[in-house]
């Protein structure tokens, strides 16, 4: 658990654990039939939405990474397309088993805690600055929460519709 006295660390963790536990409870029950299918006609199956989950998980643990290690101005905002990272993204993870996606979708999740958990405090409880705005851990890591969280609602609606 996260040291007394670094409550943003800990309010972040809480935030992810909460999202990621919000996510389980809307795939609880699935089967790998289920997580195959669509969510809706001519869109990501269950999968896929994990492995794109995944993906931007990864990503930003890599940059919060290169950022601790090599400073906040090392990181750069590159100009991307992200419709076509998703599209890349399943399309990088449509061959591989479930089984593999539902690994990456655990060990990327617990590769973010455990790096939250094991930060130093100047990154935990401060402010640094990112391309001129204030950041803090717990900024960093809101899109990941409502990104989870956006998902857990899409997995709700499409099983109310079954």
């Amino acid at each position: 658990m996260a040291e007394r006295g670094r409550p943003q660390q800990e309010s972040t963790l809480a935030d992810l654990v909460a999202a990621r536990q919000e996510l389980l409870a809307a795939l609880e029950g699935l089967s790998e039939t289920d997580l195959e299918s669509p969510l809706a006609p001519g869109e990501w199956r269950i999968r896929d939405m994990l492995a794109h989950i995944n993906h931007w998980n990864r990503w930003g643990l890599n940059r919060l990474r290169q950022m601790v290690k090599h400073g906040p101005e090392t990181i750069s905002t590159p100009s991307f397309d992200a419709d076509a990272v998703n599209r890349h993204v399943a399309e990088a993870w449509c061959l591989h088993p479930v089984k593999d996606v539902l690994m990456e979708f655990e060990n990327c999740y617990e590769d973010v805690v455990s790096y939250v958990r094991a930060l130093p405090p100047e990154w935990t409880e401060g402010e640094w600055q990112l391309r001129g705005r204030p950041m803090t851990l717990k900024k960093w890591f809101a899109f990941a929460v409502s990104h989870e969280c956006s998902h857990a609602e899409q997995l709700r609606a499409w099983r109310a519709q079954r």
